[in-house]
């Protein structure tokens, strides 16, 4: 939702990028694929899924959303630094055990 609130600047777009979330329980998979409404009301321009259960949730996107859907951050963090452009807003949320730290690891060492 803080997503959605936020405003590119110079045309940018708002970019999600998810990882799988743990301890959901047994309804785990649903839960992930109700995020699509949020993502859709939020108006998130191109969503990037790190998952299994991410990357289920990416395929029932509509295609103008969709970015890509990897398994691991590490194949994530490449993919952005080729899709991320000035003005873009990137949020990057997932369960620890994810590791998408190392995706902002990345953005960082790229900047500096």
């Amino acid at each position: 939702a803080v997503l959605g609130k936020l405003t590119p600047e110079n045309g940018g777009r708002r970019i999600a990028v998810l990882g799988d979330m743990g301890e959901l329980g047994e309804n785990s998979l649903d839960l992930h694929k109700d995020l699509k409404t949020d993502i859709i009301a939020n108006g998130i321009d191109k969503f990037f899924g790190v998952g299994e259960k991410m990357t289920v949730l990416c395929k029932d996107l509509p295609e103008k959303n969709r970015g890509e859907c990897t398994l691991n951050a590490e194949q994530t963090a490449v993919l952005l630094e080729k899709e991320v452009q000035n003005g873009d807003i990137v949020v990057i949320k997932g369960s620890h055990s994810m590791h998408l730290e190392k995706i902002a690891e990345r953005f960082l060492k790229a900047l500096s």
